[in-house]
């Protein structure tokens, strides 16, 4: 029910390091649009790109599932 806007602006205030956008340009260019924090750019990459430059960034990093749901849109969110 969200839109676009507001579910990249919750993945940002989330520090999520990639957020990948796939929709119909993406998806006939074959292209991804992924917005990265470290730098803080927008690129488009093949999605063989993007796997090897995240292993790449992971090599040597530990690594542990987390306790909350993949879809940063069905994590809860905390109202104060």
């Amino acid at each position: 029910d969200e839109t676009l806007r507001r579910k990249i602006r919750d993945g940002e205030k989330e520090w999520i390091p990639y957020l990948v956008v796939i929709g119909d340009k993406e998806v006939q260019s074959g292209l991804l649009s992924v917005r990265s924090r470290y730098p803080k750019e927008q690129i488009e990459l093949r999605l063989e790109e993007f796997v090897q430059m995240f292993h790449e960034q992971l090599n040597g990093m530990p690594f542990r599932d987390l306790m909350l749901t993949k879809e940063v849109s069905k994590r809860p969110m905390f109202v104060g």
